[in-house]
């Protein structure tokens, strides 16, 4: 069993905190009730409380408004500090946070001046860094750990994800192989999973699933094209009929070559080819009003496309504008820079051609009288301090020429930059200039584009519409002449004859193309039945896979809410086609927390900290605001500080 580690508060002093001048409150090992009116600083001690362990406040802001305002102004030179006297498993633990001011005096300045804050922390009066006190607090309670199990109310605040996230650090997880024994089929799921992730499986699951239906999509299309290709079907047997005749008809043609009788009989051809050749004229007049309606559509295509890239280079152009200009932005901008740097080399090679004429100008001013016996120095001694005096003048004149010079050397780069750039943007206004004349060029060419309107046609002003409807009519209106018997027509009618034969026998292969096509229809059906055969088992092994991520959501369920004594949770809704969708919303008696009255949602609170508590295996001081608005709170061995909203005008404390 896990050892509890219990956290008590003992005693808090507020000094110059939040509006609380000086205060110390004293706590009781149970319960601490604090009551007074509103505005007091009841809800003042939870915040202190905060700020003394993490240096933050509720909402994890640093050191957020904790100095004391009068008048709205910061209370400044006055200790801000929380001094608490803790019980750790029953050993006490002083501990203090302080925000102190950093006030300095600025040099030829008579008054200090305010320059922002730091922290100083104490631990059993002892000074410690920030970073120390940290870590120290970090090992007695995580700050985390510490905000769930402090206030009733922060759990159901968090966002569901963490909220899902502790639940399952409480209760575990429940192991795939374990439901597997519960169902075969479940066995043979995770035999098929193969030590994959169930997730990936049902990615692969559906990515197959997706697939096969795709193909399955594609099957009664291609049917449809293959029945929309084939042929249509056609008396084949009537054609082979009428191709026995026109061999019989061609034999006795044949026969009629000399026989004189034979071809009067067959006069009558005539008017059948004569039939043959107006069928063949309407189908051209068709294929001619078909085509002429094509072109105006073509054209009107072709304009747009047209415009369209026209609009595209002018786009383009406008572009290579915008970049010049910035460019131009740019190179101006560094002129002025530049500019600005030649002035301050101005300045500083004339403050050294002044330097040069100073220091030219000095004289050796060196005694000639000893400082020590007041007689006349050698000659010898005096021109040897006059020479050591002209030879470090004559240094420093090299040294200030030679800066000169450097100077100088750097203000004529500068220069050489302004004129680069002064040559860029010459360029780029170049560039400009014609990137506007393109525009207005191909602007031109684009408005002289006409997308022609879409206008009924005249097919009589199409020469070809014209001729073959004028043969059309000529033939519809023509009279079968009879056939002269003459060895000539009879030869005529026979290539007629063979040419109908020809277009006889060509229709007649129809057959053999309906009939390959007939079997791929069949291949594609039974590949259909097929796919769907596997869409079917797919589908049975998805909802085998809904089934036991149910199994698996019930039991761990059942496992978090076991865990409390009033509240549950709900941890996956499901969409409206059964699919499972993660959430986290805690229930009261099966109404959502946002839906419970105030006492309840407190108490679900406790209840949530009470198992949080036994998990983590601490305890520490709950904080209960407007303890007023509940009759009885749930059983806890956390320490109760109780916040009571009365009409007394100062706090009381029992």
């Amino acid at each position: 069993m896990k050892t509890m580690k219990t956290i008590q508060l003992q005693q808090l002093t507020l000094t110059n905190f939040k509006g609380e001048r000086q205060r110390t409150t004293v706590f009781r090992p149970d319960i601490t009730t604090i009551c007074g009116g509103n505005g007091l600083g009841k809800s003042r001690h939870f915040d202190a409380f905060l700020w003394l362990l993490f240096g933050k406040d509720a909402q994890d802001r640093k050191d957020y408004e904790v100095k004391t305002r009068i008048n709205g102004k910061e209370l400044h030179q006055a200790e801000c500090s929380v001094e608490g006297i803790l019980l750790i498993n029953g050993g006490q633990l002083r501990i203090k946070r302080v925000l102190a001011e950093d006030w300095v005096k600025p040099r030829g300045q008579a008054e200090l001046v305010y320059k922002g804050n730091h922290t100083d922390c104490f631990w059993n009066d002892a000074p410690v860094k920030v970073g120390e006190y940290d870590k120290r607090i970090r090992e007695i309670i995580d700050p985390c750990v510490f905000k769930m199990i402090t206030n009733p109310l922060f759990f159901a605040t968090m966002d569901w994800k963490l909220q899902r996230e502790q639940l399952f650090r409480l209760a575990g997880t429940v192991s795939d192989e374990e439901l597997a024994t519960r169902k075969p089929e479940y066995q043979a799921l995770l035999d098929a999973i193969s030590n994959k992730p169930m997730k990936d499986f049902k990615a692969e699951t559906a990515a197959t699933k997706r697939r096969l239906k795709a193909e399955l999509e594609q099957i009664q299309p291609r049917i449809d094209q293959t029945r929309k290709m084939m042929p249509e079907a056609e008396d084949f047997t009537a054609i082979e009929t009428r191709l026995a005749e026109l061999d019989k008809e061609t034999a006795d043609i044949d026969a009629a070559l000399s026989d004189f009788a034979v071809a009067t009989r067959k006069a009558n051809a005539a008017a059948l080819e004569r039939m043959r050749k107006i069928q063949l004229l309407r189908l051209d007049l068709r294929q001619i009003i078909y085509q002429a309606e094509k072109s105006g559509i073509d054209a009107q295509t072709n304009a747009r496309r047209e415009r369209d890239e026209k609009e595209r280079q002018i786009n383009g152009r406008r572009a290579d504008i915008s970049r010049y200009e910035q460019n131009i932005t740019r190179n101006r901008a560094d002129i002025v820079n530049l500019q600005t740097s030649i002035a301050t080399q101005k300045k500083h090679v004339q403050d050294l051609r002044e330097q040069w004429f100073t220091t030219n100008a000095t004289e050796y001013d060196g005694s000639n009288v000893c400082p020590h016996c007041g007689q006349q120095l050698p000659e010898e001694m005096i021109a040897r301090g006059r020479e050591a005096f002209n030879e470090a003048k004559n240094q420093r004149l090299a040294k200030i020429t030679a800066a000169g010079k450097e100077a100088n050397a750097e203000l004529e780069t500068l220069r050489t930059s302004i004129r680069t750039i002064e040559d860029s943007i010459a360029d780029n206004n170049k560039d400009i200039a014609a990137a506007k004349a393109d525009i207005m060029q191909i602007e031109a060419e684009r408005d002289a584009i006409t997308i022609p309107e879409t206008e009924k046609i005249d097919y009589d002003t199409i020469p070809e519409y014209a001729e073959t409807k004028t043969r059309l009519a000529a033939l519809e209106s023509g009279t079968d002449a009879p056939i002269s018997a003459d060895n000539a027509e009879l030869k005529d009618r026979r290539k007629a004859l063979e040419t109908e034969i020809a277009d006889l026998r060509t229709r007649l292969q129809k057959r053999d193309y309906i009939a390959r096509a007939e079997r791929e229809i069949t291949d594609l059906e039974a590949r259909g039945r097929e796919l769907a055969q596997q869409i079917a088992d797919i589908e049975q092994r998805e909802f085998v896979m809904a089934e036991f991520t149910k199994t698996k959501i019930t039991e761990c369920e059942q496992r978090i809410n076991h865990l409390f004594t009033m509240v549950t949770f709900r941890l996956f809704d499901y969409t409206l086609d059964g699919n499972p969708v993660e959430t986290c919303i805690p229930l009261i008696d099966g109404v959502p927390y946002g839906a419970a009255n105030s006492a309840a949602r407190l108490n679900a609170g406790v209840d949530i900290i009470n198992a949080l508590c036994g998990y983590y295996g601490i305890t520490a001081p709950i904080f209960i605001d407007n303890r007023e608005s509940v009759n009885n709170i749930i059983p806890t061995d956390s320490q109760l500080v109780c916040l009571v909203v009365t009409n007394d005008s100062e706090l009381i404390i029992k």
